[in-house]
């Protein structure tokens, strides 16, 4: 429990630190003028990214194992030996709070659907095409503090001051020039630094004034279960040696416009390999992710579902028939326990 609570923070540190390169103003504001060098094109993109307060787009996910059949129940060996897929859309406005995700997993042959909306302070989760609402309570402890360019700027801010620079996680980025379909676009691609990029998380994470700002109230590191047990010293240069080595052949491709400086299409592929000694018969994942981005800033209209049940109800009925909505992935969540709180 310890290693998944740790690894969804620094995950979640990771994506606020790349939020905040996005909502927070760029420091070199010359570089959107300057020639088209791989640098200048990403920090015109970030710069771009700044004034978007609305996006549509849609993802793509696959997840191919490579399992040692000796080792993998026979169940889970079935499942997995087609790539897992999950695909969606979305469409989001910063103004309105607005947020709508239409998510689709497939796996064995299986299809399981899930939905989510979010209108201001009200949120819903919508399983096997019934929407259910989310008690106030539980929207307000699983809501992060407000994410605004303010909070992005002051998280820059102190990143630098404790000398992190996302810029410096591409090392070797390429442009090249291409058409993505009418548009005319820039293509970087370059092979992210993992090692660079855990040992500025995992700083980050021992800075009370980061985690401060990424979590003012506590109830993040709460509901995660974390409270004292961040790792100290010595095991985050463990964890960092480690997560250098959990991912391999990792690369990171982005298009973006040349008039304009959108992205419009983000790539991120890799291998993970787990440690052997936790590895119990997965040898590697193969991970691909694809996400496309348009008609920013454009109206986004979310509506409360119609005829939405209590969020007990899907309580209820999980408990009474998990099978039925955990759909293909029974098969993988056979002998996971969840500790008690």
């Amino acid at each position: 429990m310890r290693k998944l609570s740790f690894c969804a923070l620094l995950s979640l540190c990771l994506l606020v630190l790349l939020g905040a390169v996005a909502c927070g103003s760029a420091s070199n504001e010359q570089a959107a003028a300057a020639s088209a060098t791989p640098q200048a094109v990403l920090t015109s993109m970030m710069e771009k990214t700044e004034k978007i307060s609305s996006a549509t787009g849609s993802f793509d996910v696959s997840l191919a194992f490579d399992l040692d059949s000796s080792q993998v129940p026979a169940e889970v060996g079935a499942l997995l030996t087609k790539p897992m897929a999950i695909s969606g859309s979305f469409a989001q406005a910063q103004e309105s709070r607005a947020l709508e995700l239409a998510l689709k997993l497939s796996i064995g042959g299986e299809e399981m659907k899930v939905g989510l909306k979010s209108l201001g302070d009200k949120f819903w989760v919508s399983m096997l095409d019934q929407w259910y609402e989310a008690p106030a309570e539980m929207v307000q402890g699983a809501q992060l503090s407000s994410f605004d360019q303010e909070k992005g700027q002051q998280i820059l801010d102190l990143a630098k001051e404790l000398g992190v620079d996302p810029l410096t996680w591409f090392p070797d980025l390429k442009l090249s020039d291409e058409k993505l379909g009418s548009e005319n676009v820039h293509h970087l691609s370059g092979h992210p630094d993992v090692a660079k990029i855990m040992a500025d998380a995992l700083g980050l994470m021992q800075s009370k004034e980061f985690m401060a700002l990424l979590d003012p109230s506590g109830s993040l590191t709460g509901v995660m279960g974390m409270g004292e047990l961040l790792p100290g010293p010595e095991e985050l240069q463990k964890m960092q040696g480690t997560a250098g080595q959990l991912f391999k052949d990792l690369s990171l491709d982005l298009w973006v416009t040349k008039d304009g400086s959108e992205m419009r299409k983000a790539v991120v592929k890799g291998r993970i390999v787990p440690p052997a000694e936790e590895a119990e018969g997965l040898n590697a994942i193969d991970l691909t992710v694809t996400v496309l981005l348009d008609k920013y800033n454009q109206p986004v209209k979310v509506e409360a579902p119609g005829s939405a049940l209590p969020f007990s109800e899907l309580q209820k009925a999980m408990q009474e028939n998990p099978e039925k909505f955990l759909g293909p992935l029974q098969p993988l969540m056979m002998g996971i326990s969840v500790p008690s709180t």
